[in-house]
């Protein structure tokens, strides 16, 4: 364990760390949503699972800077727990998919949109 970075949480680290993101097969954006909770894994997966069933709080991400439309919302699909971290319990990767793909490429890749919605009859 790192000394320098316990010392930095004045010796008492919280026990998960997470980071929010995109999967890999969505438009790849910055989202909100990473941080620290100082609960057991056991805990903040619960969390997260209830989360998830409900789309509230960890349920749902933003593009950062979002200005609130369906475009930057993002919605949790899944998590990744990474064990054996030298300050924390656990690091989870939140992984997100766009509540409108299409909306989230027409906003932020319009380039791509038209492929896009070429690719997928069903939009049309």
């Amino acid at each position: 364990m790192s000394e320098l970075l316990v010392k930095s949480w004045n010796g008492a680290p919280p026990q998960v760390m997470y980071f929010a993101q995109s999967l890999p097969d969505a438009p790849s954006l910055p989202l909100s949503g990473s941080g620290f909770a100082d609960v057991s894994i056991e805990e903040f997966i619960s969390t997260l699972d209830r989360d998830r069933k409900s789309q509230s709080k960890h349920g749902l991400a933003q593009v950062m800077n979002s200005d609130g439309d369906d475009a930057d919302t993002y919605t949790l699909v899944c998590w990744e727990i990474l064990s054996g971290s030298s300050c924390y319990e656990a690091v989870v990767l939140l992984y997100y998919q766009p509540v409108n793909t299409y909306a989230t490429i027409l906003k932020y890749f319009p380039d791509l949109a038209e492929d896009y919605r070429r690719d997928r009859p069903q939009l049309t």
